[in-house]
């Protein structure tokens, strides 16, 4: 279980892994948002469940970067930065809600797009304009 899950100034999240028995340990993600503490609690269960101990887990997902998911981009920018491919609009609506929660200030939003559309299969989907409460235009 995770508690006490909480924005780090560089983007990612901290929080505390509680285990069977009561026994907790801190925990620090690269990445920002609960659906990343969610898998990451998931992953060292997993592992604590086929003998890797909870430290070495934990230590291993400290730095784990998956790229295009949630991927911090870190070129020397006073801001946080992130690239993301959320491609459906439930997981572009996720990862701005994740960001929100864990940004003070605009949230400024680039979308692109694949070529995956044609004329022949049309547009994949049509995504909304973000909530106000979500990004800064």
């Amino acid at each position: 279980m995770a508690s006490g899950v909480a924005a780090a100034p560089d983007g990612g999240t901290t929080f505390t892994l509680t285990g069977p028995g009561g026994r907790t340990w801190p925990a620090r993600l690269r990445l920002p948002g609960r659906f990343n503490v969610a898998n990451a609690v998931l992953a060292v269960a997993l592992l604590d469940a086929v003998g890797v101990p909870v430290e070495t887990a934990l230590s291993g997902i400290a730095g784990t970067v998956v790229p295009g998911r949630m991927e911090p981009v870190d070129a020397g920018q006073p801001f946080v930065a992130v690239v993301d491919y959320a491609h459906t609009p439930d997981a572009v609506t996720t990862a701005l809600a994740a960001l929100r929660r864990s940004t003070e200030g605009r949230l400024l939003t680039v979308l692109g797009c694949g070529a995956t559309a044609t004329r022949a299969n049309g547009p994949r989907w049509v995504l909304p304009r973000p909530p106000a409460a979500t990004c800064s235009w």
